[in-house]
C-alpha cells in the first residue's frame, strides 16, 4: 500500500519514525508475518523501489528476520512555518545591508559567540505534559549543547525568545498548531503525521512521535536551525534552508546513537534518492517551497537537499554558509551569491549531484567486512547468507572479538576453524545478509523460548547497513530491534571492502 503525502520529507518522516521507533525498536511481541520458517531462516520480500512514502507489504513466506514495515524509513523531523513577512517557502527577515561593496568578504563581521541557551524556554503545551516531560527535552538541549553548538556551526546569534512548547497528545499538537494560526484541518493532520513544526521563533515537539533519545535530538536539531535562520537570514533557497536543518538534525542525531546504527539509517535514507537517479526521476533542487508541497516527486525531496547540502560543506567546509548570507546580506543575488561562495553555479552543482547520485547506483559489490563481538555466555555457531546466494556457511564462534569477510558469493574469509554449507531451499533474498545464531543452548526473550533469532544487513548501491536484529519466540510471534546487539552480541562495525562508494563520504556525520 502506499500514502499520498503533501509536504515530503518533514511532514512524512515522523510516521516512519513511528514505523522504526515504535515497531522496529519495540520489545513487544508482534504477530508472525509470513510462512513458519525453521532454524534456517528464509528469505523476504526484496526492498528495492521502495520509497519512503510507500509501506510495502511483506512477501509470501518470508522470513521473520526484517520487520515487515521494512528498513530505511526516515527519523521525525518537523515542519517549517515562514514568518508572516518572509517570502513564501522562505523563512526569516532580512538583514539590512552592510556598508560594503557587493562581494568584497574583506568587510565581513568577526562572529562573536555568545551564550544563547537563555534565549530558549521549555514549556508545556497541554495540562498532561510532566516536569519529567519537560526535563528530558531540556535535557537533551543541555547534554548536546544544542542551542550553542548550531551557533558555532552557523555562525549566527539568537536575538529574541525562543519557544519550544512540548505536547504529549495529538490534541495537545493540534491545539498548539491551532493557536499559532494553523488551519485546523491542516493542525489535525498535522498531529497525525509530523514530528515537530516551527514558526517563526516558536517551536512545537510532540513527544509521542519522539520516543527515542535519537529521534528528539534529531527533530531538536532540526527545528533549532530553522529558528536560527527565521531569526538571522532572509530569502534562500527552500533545499539550502531544509538540507541544512537536515544535516543538522542527522549530526545530533549521530551523538546519541550507536555509529553502526546510525549509518544503517543514515543509508538507507539515501536509497530513495540514488534510486531516482538512477531511473531518471530525479528532479532539480527545489528553490521554492511550491515545489517540495506540491508533493509529486517519487521521493522525499528534504533527503535530497541533505545530500546536496552535505556535498556542499564537504567541498567548501560548514563555514561557508556564512560567507553566502553575508554576500546575500550585501545585495548579492541568490544566483550570484551561490556561484562566488561555492564556486559553481546553482544549475551546474544539480547537475553534479546528479551524476553523483548516479555513479552511486552503479557502485559494484565488493563485499564487507563484518566485525561481531561475542560474550563468554554465548556458546555455539553462526551461519551467513549473503544476499542474492542460497548457501548458507555455518561456523563455530568463541568469545572476544571476531572479523570475518563476506565476499558478493557469500564465500567467507577470515574464519577460524570448519565451515559447514547448507543450501536454502527459498529464492535468493537480493537485498539483504543474514546472520543467523545457533546456540548450543536454550535461548529466552521475554520469558518465551527463543526459535530462531540474528541480525538483518541491507545490501543497495554497493553498500551494507544494518538493518535490525530479530527474534523469533517458540511461539511463532517476532520482536524487531533496532539496536545492533542481541543477547550480548554485538555487531560492532560493518566496513565496505575495496574502494569507497562515492556516497559514502555524504553518509558520514561531519565533523564538527
Amino acid at each position: 500500500m502506499s500514502k499520498q503525502t503533501d509536504r515530503v520529507f518533514n511532514i512524512t518522516v515522523s510516521v516512519f519514525a513511528l514505523t522504526l521507533t515504535g515497531v522496529i525498536g519495540t520489545t513487544m511481541w508482534t504477530g508472525h508475518i509470513g510462512a513458519p520458517v525453521d532454524h534456517w531462516l528464509a528469505t523476504i520480500r526484496q526492498w528495492m523501489g521502495v520509497t519512503p512514502t510507500q509501506v510495502v507489504p511483506s512477501g509470501t513466506g518470508g522470513s521473520p528476520a526484517v520487520h515487515p514495515q521494512g528498513p530505511g524509513l526516515p527519523r521525525g523531523q518537523g515542519t517549517v512555518q515562514p514568518l508572516a513577512n518572509a517570502t513564501p517557502g522562505l523563512t526569516g527577515t532580512k538583514r539590512p545591508a552592510q556598508s560594503a561593496v557587493a562581494g568584497d568578504l574583506r568587510s565581513k563581521p568577526v562572529f562573536h559567540a555568545m551564550n544563547n541557551t537563555p534565549f530558549v524556554h521549555v514549556d508545556a503545551a497541554g495540562t498532561d505534559v510532566s516536569a519529567a516531560d519537560l526535563q528530558r527535552v531540556q535535557g537533551l538541549l543541555n547534554t548536546f549543547q544544542i542551542v550553542n553548538r548550531l551557533s558555532t556551526w552557523l555562525q549566527m546569534n539568537l536575538n529574541e525568545n525562543v519557544q519550544i512548547e512540548v505536547a504529549r497528545s495529538p490534541a495537545d499538537y493540534a491545539q498548539a498548531l491551532d493557536n499559532l494560526g494553523v488551519s485546523a484541518g491542516d493542525a489535525k493532520r498535522y498531529s497525525l503525521d509530523t514530528g515537530g513544526f516551527t514558526q517563526g521563533t516558536t517551536v512545537v515537539i510532540p513527544l509521542y512521535q519522539n520516543q527515542t533519545q535519537a529521534d528528539l535530538a534529531n527533530t531538536l536539531g532540526h527545528e533549532m536551525t530553522h529558528v536560527y535562520f527565521n531569526a538571522n537570514v532572509g530569502t534562500f533557497p527552500s533545499w539550502m534552508n531544509e538540507g541544512t536543518a537536515v544535516t543538522d538534525g542527522m549530526q545530533f542525531q549521530s551523538m546519541t546513537e550507536n555509529p553502526v546504527e546510525y549509518a544503517g539509517y543514515a543509508q538507507q535514507m539515501a536509497e530513495s534518492v540514488i534510486q531516482s537517479a538512477a531511473n531518471g526521476t530525479l528532479i532539480p533542487l527545489a528553490g521554492s517551497e511550491s515545489v517540495v508541497l506540491a508533493g509529486q516527486a517519487p521521493y522525499d525531496l528534504e533527503l535530497q537537499d541533505w545530500l546536496a547540502m552535505k556535498d556542499l560543506i564537504l567541498r567548501k567546509g560548514y563555514g561557508s554558509l556564512t560567507n553566502y548570507f553575508y554576500r546575500l546580506s550585501l545585495g548579492e543575488s541568490q544566483t550570484v551569491a551561490f556561484a562566488n561562495t561555492f564556486g559553481v553555479t546553482e544549475t551546474a552543482f544539480n547537475t553534479q549531484l546528479t551524476q553523483l547520485l548516479k555513479q552511486s547506483a552503479m557502485a559494484q559489490d565488493r563485499g564487507v567486512l563484518l566485525t561481531v563481538s561475542f560474550p563468554a555466555s554465548y556458546q555455539g555457531s553462526v551461519q551467513l547468507l549473503q544476499h542474492g546466494q542460497q548457501i548458507w556457511y555455518g561456523f563455530r564462534v568463541h568469545p572476544g572479538t571476531l572479523r570475518w569477510t563476506v565476499l558478493p558469493t557469500g564465500k567467507l574469509q577470515g574464519v577460524v576453524g570448519s565451515v559447514d554449507t547448507l543450501v536454502d531451499a527459498n529464492a535468493p533474498d537480493p537485498d539483504t545478509l543474514y546472520i543467523d545464531l545457533d546456540p548450543t543452548h536454550a535461548l529466552t526473550y521475554q520469558g518465551q523460548l527463543v526459535a530462531n533469532s540474528g541480525f538483518a544487513i541491507d545490501y543497495h548501491n554497493g553498500m551494507y547497513s544494518f538493518i535490525n536484529g530479530w527474534v523469533t519466540g517458540a511461539n511463532g510471534k517476532s520482536a524487531y530491534l533496532d539496536t545492533p546487539q542481541l543477547f550480548g552480541i554485538q555487531i560492532a562495525g560493518l566496513t565496505h571492502v575495496g574502494q569507497a562508494t562515492p556516497l559514502q563520504s555524504l553518509l558520514t556525520p561531519l565533523f564538527l
